[in-house]
C-alpha cells in the first residue's frame, strides 16, 4: 500500500519507460504525464493489508488513517543501482536485467 494510488505511476511499479531520460518519448505507456519515478522508490508495508487493514480487494476506499497504520508497521527503499533496456513489440523498451538494493525499517 503505497500511495500515489491514482493517475501517476506508482514507485512500487517498475517499467522500462520508468527508467528513460524522457519517458515522453514512449508513446504506448499507460500514463501521459512526463513523470516517472526514478532510481529511488519509497514504499510502506505491512502484513496488515488485506486483513484488518483496507486491501485491494475492500468495499471501501483507503483513508489517511489506513495509510498511517501501513507506515507506523515498516517503510522501505529500493534503489535501483544499475540497468538495461531492450526493445518491446509496443515500442516501449523493457527490462532485461537490473541490480537493486533494499532497505527496511520496522517490521518483526
Amino acid at each position: 500500500m503505497t500511495p500515489p494510488f491514482h493517475f501517476v505511476p506508482n514507485p512500487r511499479e517498475i517499467e522500462g519507460w520508468h527508467l528513460l531520460e524522457g519517458p515522453s518519448a514512449c508513446e504506448e505507456r499507460e500514463l501521459r504525464g512526463g513523470n516517472a519515478p526514478g532510481e529511488l522508490r519509497e514504499f510502506i508495508f505491512s502484513p496488515e493489508v488485506g486483513r484488518s487493514v483496507v486491501g485491494a480487494d475492500s468495499t471501501r476506499s483507503v483513508e489517511a488513517r489506513d495509510v498511517e497504520e501501513v507506515e507506523r508497521f515498516g517503510r522501505g527503499s529500493l534503489t535501483i543501482e544499475r540497468f538495461a533496456l531492450q526493445s518491446s513489440a509496443d515500442g516501449c523498451p523493457g527490462i532485461a536485467w537490473m541490480d537493486f538494493s533494499v532497505r527496511l525499517e520496522g517490521g518483526y
